[in-house]
C-alpha cells in the first residue's frame, strides 16, 4: 500500500500515535514482545513531509502497555506519556528526546490538554481519580511556545 511506512524493528507493532503540527513530527509508542506485546516502551519518531515520512530516531521511554497514552503538549511540544505498566507520567523533551520530567502516578491511563489553562488532565484507572499536572513539566510557559 503506498501510504504505509515501515517501522524500525519489523517484530514490534504500533500501540499509540501522536503528532506534533508544529514541527511534522510523528511519535510512536511500539510494543514488543509477541504473542502478548506487553512491552510498548519503544518510541519512534518519524519527520513527516508530502511524499510520506522518515524514520529519524528510536529509543527506549515508558512502558505503555496496558493502558497508556501519548500526547503532544500544545504548549512547548513536549511529549508526555503515560506509562501505565510504570505507574509514571513520562515528560519527553521534544529536542533531545530523554524523560525531563517524571511524576509517579497510579495506573495512569486517557490524558487530555486544556492549553489555556496550562493543565494536562490524567485519568487514573486503579485509582478512580482524575489527576492535573501542569502542560509545562519539562519548561516553556504554559499555554504558550
Amino acid at each position: 500500500h503506498p501510504h504505509q511506512i515501515a517501522l524500525a524493528d519489523q517484530n514490534g507493532v504500533p500501540f499509540f500515535v501522536a503528532a506534533n503540527l508544529n514541527t511534522n513530527e510523528v511519535y510512536v509508542m511500539v510494543a514488543f514482545n509477541p504473542p502478548d506485546y506487553d512491552q510498548a516502551n519503544n518510541l519512534e519518531v518519524f519527520s513527516a513531509f508530502p511524499g510520506g515520512m522518515a524514520l529519524t530516531l528510536a529509543t527506549i521511554v515508558g512502558n505503555t502497555e496496558d493502558g497508556g497514552y501519548i500526547t503532544v503538549s500544545q504548549a512547548n511540544g513536549a511529549i508526555y506519556i503515560n506509562a501505565t505498566a510504570d505507574n509514571q507520567l513520562q515528560v519527553i523533551d521534544p529536542v533531545s528526546f530523554s524523560v525531563c520530567a517524571t511524576e509517579n502516578l497510579t495506573d495512569p491511563f486517557g490524558m487530555t490538554e486544556n492549553p489555556g489553562l496550562g493543565r494536562m488532565y490524567i485519568g487514573l484507572r486503579g485509582a478512580n481519580q482524575l489527576d492535573i499536572e501542569s502542560n509545562a513539566l519539562c519548561g516553556g510557559p504554559p499555554g504558550g511556545p
